[in-house]
This record gives C-alpha cells, structure tokens and sequence, in this order.
C-alpha cells in the first residue's frame, strides 16, 4: 500500500523487519501435528472400521456433573463401552476404551490393523496418557477439523438421544444410582431400540445380521436377540413415585 498507493519507495524485506522488531504482526498459528480425518462422516462400512467417542455430563444428585464417555461402533451404532463418573481426567476416557475392547474382543490388545478412533480436539483425547493407551491398544486416532462437531456426527447423535431419551427423564440422587439406570438403558439401546438407519433394527440385531454376511451365510438365519424392555429407571422430573426397577431382558 506504501509503494502502490502512497508512491513511497521501500523494500518489502525492510517493512518485514520492522514490523517484527516492534511486533506488530499477526501470530500465525502452529499447524499440529494430529492425524486429522480423511473422511468428513463418521459412518463407517463394516463393524470394526471405524469407533467413536466423546465427553457429555449428566447431572447426579449429591455427587454432582458426571462425565458420561461412550464408544460406539460407526457402522452397527452399538454401544460397545461406556463410563459414567465424577472425574472428568483422561482415567475415565481410558476405562471407557478398555472396556469396549474387552467387551468386542475379549482383552484389550485385540484390535484388528486399521481399527480408528474418532473424537474430537478436547484435552482429554490429546493428552499423553490417553494417546499412549491408544497407541498401546494398536488403535489409529482420528482428530476431527476444530469447530466441525458434524466429523463425530455419529457420537453426538446417540449423545443426543442419551440425554433427550434418559438423562433429562430422570432425576438420580447419586452417582450409584446414575450408573446403575445408564447400564440398563444401554442395554436396552443396544438389544431393543430401532433405528430407521438401520432399516428399524436394533444396534445388537444389524451387528448380528452384519456378522453372518460377513462369512457367506443367510442374515435370515441369525439367532434372535434378547430385546430388552424399555421399561422406566430412576425417578421422573418433578415426579414423587419413587424409583423403579431397573430394565430386564425378556426371554428370547
């Protein structure tokens, strides 16, 4: 603007300086080096291609804001594991993982190669200890581009549905009791609630039909799977009814 506009001769090399000397640059930002996604959905193609997870609070009586962190399957929308507790530290996140691998694959180094984890930029996912349990447990990190919530769409949707269809339904006097209602709903969202996504069939039903497909056999011929009722858990807002029990399986 000084040479074009103003008709004043200067070197670019020497404005550079000065504006350096006396700091009147902008910072640029350092680009991280976090694996970043190469696929902006998070939908995944078959089961174990693709996990997420995330941190939501629910609200727990006495004991107060719990972290609420699932993992769940991008492809069958399964609730592979889960933690609900009142430290929000990566601890919590990386009992959340493990649990969810010993769930699928019964310990928790048995990822298959090329397995990924999507979560977001939060500090708890980026920290040493989590990233080291990640790379530990030969799982691959998925970083999704900052301010882009829609990259973990799958994650923030059943966090959606966990509050609007659980949390906000009840009112628990405790932490205890938070985690003791969390483990029954889950099992009913795995085994009896449809999704249209899924042509109306429960998380645990698509994954069973997707299992037999996988090895050349009939989906048809997939046992039944026990369908949980959805029956209600802890007590209702404003309510006074007391408690009830906790969701049971039905006989298959």
């Amino acid at each position: 603007m000084l040479r074009h506009r103003l008709g004043i001769p200067l070197n670019r090399k020497r404005v550079a300086r000065i504006m350096r000397q006396h700091r009147w640059g902008v910072r640029k930002r350092r680009k991280g080096g976090r694996p970043r996604v190469e696929v902006p959905r998070s939908l995944a193609e078959r089961p174990n291609q693709r996990w997420a997870t995330d941190i939501a609070l629910v609200r727990c009586g006495r004991d107060g804001w719990c972290a609420f962190v699932p993992v769940i399957d991008c492809c069958t929308r399964e609730v592979l594991g889960w933690e609900l507790s009142d430290s929000w530290r990566a601890k919590t996140a990386e009992r959340a993982l493990e649990s969810a691998l010993i769930g699928r694959f019964g310990y928790t180094r048995g990822a298959p190669e090329g397995l990924r984890l999507r979560h977001d930029n939060g500090l708890v996912f980026g920290s040493r200890r989590y990233v080291a349990s990640v790379r530990d447990y030969r799982l691959t990190q998925e970083y999704i581009t900052p301010y882009t919530p829609q990259e973990n769409g799958m994650c923030e949707r059943f966090i959606r549905t966990m509050k609007e269809e659980f949390a906000w339904q009840h009112t628990f006097d405790s932490l205890d009791e938070a985690r003791s209602a969390m483990r029954s709903w889950i099992e009913w969202y795995n085994a009896g609630r449809p999704h249209s996504a899924l042509g109306y069939r429960s998380p645990r039903e698509f994954a069973a039909e997707a299992a037999f497909a996988a090895v050349g056999q009939d989906p048809t011929q997939a046992p039944a799977v026990a369908i949980a009722s959805p029956r209600p858990c802890g007590r209702r807002d404003g309510g006074g009814a007391g408690r009830q029990p906790p969701l049971e399986l039905e006989p298959s």
